[in-house]
């Protein structure tokens, strides 16, 4: 294992991490022919269990005693009445910020007799399971709708969430690399308003005014790195207008990493401002446009030289959002000018990253997905070293992270480069130094193919009844054909929760109808191709280079090679191997890395 720069504690703790998921496994669903119709309140069985299935079940008084469908009937109405309570609706759109769309069903399953005589002294008894299915749509993250993230199939009774969980929105991840060591993440989001309403148990309800407090850190459990941030902004957002929602905030930033073959310590504070647009043009969906200004404090410790120092700034960035043929694109564009004291010189940068994924259906629930991230960036001026960029493997993911979330509002450090370590890769110059670039460019590529035998759909392609057609033929309906009819549902659903909110009853129909239309469509991708847990063997390939203003060694590094990517319920792992095909003076042969993170735990 030296080869891959894992010494035995590091080994101990990734085993530990690889084994999480299969914490999450959901258990196996019982087979269709388990489930019996054919029995009536003649045949004289007796109800032994009836309960619900979904996330945080609350103890909803079922019916009890002999069984008959009449029964199930009714306890079926009773788990739909608690789903569709409006608090239950409200907390998920406030929290959340996603409707779901539902449907019940039951399944009714013959107990053996001997357990039957332990449990009610009859021969006959039946367990009867109430089962609400759950298609969920994200009404503010319009990626997270067909891009392959965890999804759950049952839906969550929001009442019965722990209040710190529901307060808190914890976020889990862990993560090894060659440079950074074996780490561990921690985030926190809370809307500081609903807090009180959380700890005495009242309902949500949704509410345009919002102050949010986020903080986050990594600290590797190898290395003395580690990443901090706080954010506490105050925003409007008015869901389904052009101006989406208008933000004020303040962060503070601490930051131990590695850069290139030195350790960078930074500490920082900033204010900002952002606007949310929803431009609803047919290749444009969001556009966030955000700027500020930031005080830092920065020091390089390196072997041949050191810098220490702070700076102030000014930043701006825009980020674009659409769905284009199915997939999803973002890009991204960053602006800096910054003064820094003593005696460095000013400096300005500028830097773009384009992302596309796409998930290419070969078959129901089997999808071959392909991702494509190209990045550049430039710097003018006398760029300290810390401000230089460097290339490497990186814990942020441009198409997948939050628009406001910290890895996407910070300026970019450089090109990905998976076979090194991170902010491992610099420029090599005539005298044998290796500093960072001045400009960068770079494309990443991931092919991810599915294994349809270690895959399971997230809503399976189950016969619910079978209907007439005039013709006299007989036409299964599946659960997958009941839920994509009933999605309009959700319209109805958050023009109801906008009222509550405080919307005008016109425009909440409005601002439910406009936002419907973008969403609507990726409900039959969710309904068809999504999975509850998925195995994919992954292929990757990174091609980047690193330049600098003076003559040195800036080759085009390539790195290929392959992995795995496991999906399951509210888990994605991924683990992979490259290998530098092509590389310069001092870089490493290769690099491997794993990534587990949690999310949707609710």
């Amino acid at each position: 294992m030296a080869s891959l720069g894992l010494d035995r504690r590091a080994l101990r703790a990734l085993i530990v991490c690889l084994a999480l998921p299969c914490l999450w496994v959901p258990p196996a669903r019982s087979q269709p022919e388990q489930c019996r119709a054919d029995i009536t309140e003649a045949d004289g069985f007796a109800i032994r269990a009836m309960q619900v299935e979904g996330w945080w079940t609350p103890q909803v008084a079922f019916p009890s005693g002999g069984y008959s469908p009449e029964k199930v009937s009714q306890a079926i109405e009773l788990a739909r009445t608690a789903l569709d309570a409006d608090r239950n609706r409200d907390a998920e759109f406030a929290s959340v910020g996603a409707v779901s769309i539902l449907y019940v069903d039951s399944c009714v399953r013959v107990v053996g007799e001997a357990i039957c005589q332990d449990a009610l002294g009859s021969p006959k008894c039946v367990d009867v399971a109430i089962r609400p299915h759950s298609l969920r749509l994200d009404l503010m993250r319009i990626g997270s709708n067909v891009l392959p993230i965890p999804r759950v199939n049952r839906p969550t009774f929001f009442d019965e969430v722990p209040a710190p969980l529901l307060a808190l929105h914890p976020a889990l991840a862990t993560a090894y690399d060659r440079q950074f060591g074996l780490s561990q993440s921690v985030a926190v989001a809370t809307n500081l308003l609903d807090l009180s309403k959380i700890a005495r148990g009242e309902p949500l309800t949704p509410n345009e005014m919002q102050v949010q407090l986020r903080a986050g850190g990594r600290k590797s459990l190898t290395e003395p790195f580690y990443n901090a941030n706080t954010d506490l902004s105050v925003s409007q957002r008015r869901l389904g207008r052009a101006v989406e929602d208008l933000a004020f905030s303040g962060h503070y930033t601490g930051d131990d990493e590695p850069l290139g073959g030195a350790r960078h310590v930074a500490y920082g504070v900033g204010a900002g401002a952002s606007l949310g647009f929803r431009p609803r043009l047919p290749i444009l969906q969001r556009l966030t446009v955000g700027g500020g200004y930031r005080w830092s404090r920065d020091k390089l410790f390196a072997d041949t030289a050191s810098e220490e120092g702070s700076e102030h700034a000014g930043e701006g960035r825009v980020v674009a959002e659409a769905l284009v043929a199915g997939g999803f694109a973002r890009l991204g564009l960053w602006g800096d000018a910054a003064a820094p004291t003593g005696n460095l010189d000013a400096y300005q940068r500028v830097a773009g990253t384009l992302g596309y994924a796409k998930e290419f259906a070969i078959g129901l629930n089997q999808t071959i997905g392909v991702e494509m991230v190209a990045s550049g960036g430039h710097a003018w001026g006398n760029a300290p070293e810390y401000a230089r960029f460097f290339g490497g493997n990186s814990a942020k993911s441009f198409l997948y992270d939050a628009v406001d979330a910290p890895t996407l509002t910070a300026f970019p450090r450089g090109p990905l480069i998976r076979s090194l370590g991170e902010a491992r890769a610099g420029v090599r110059t005539a005298s044998g130094d290796a500093r960072g670039g001045t400009s960068f460019w770079g494309v990443s590529l991931n092919v991810s193919v599915p294994i349809p035998p270690w895959s399971r759909p997230l809503i399976p392609d189950e016969v619910i009844e079978s209907l007439a057609d005039p013709d006299g033929t007989q036409r299964e309906v599946t659960l997958k054909d009941v839920l994509k009819k009933q999605v309009a549902q959700g319209e109805r659903l958050l023009r109801s929760s906008l009222v509550r909110q405080g919307v005008a009853p016109d425009d909440a129909e409005r601002q439910a109808r406009d936002t419907w239309k973008e969403i609507q469509p990726a409900a039959d991708f969710i309904a068809d191709q999504a999975n509850l847990f998925s195995v994919k063997p992954l292929l990757m390939l990174d091609v980047a280079r690193l330049s600098d203003a003076a003559p040195g060694d800036g080759r085009v590094r390539v790195a290929a090679g392959g992995g795995l990517q496991l999906t399951i319920v509210v888990a994605r792992f991924e683990a992979g191997y490259l290998y530098t095909v092509q590389r310069a003076p001092g870089d490493d042969r290769g690099n491997f890395f794993v990534r587990l993170t949690f999310q949707n735990v609710f």
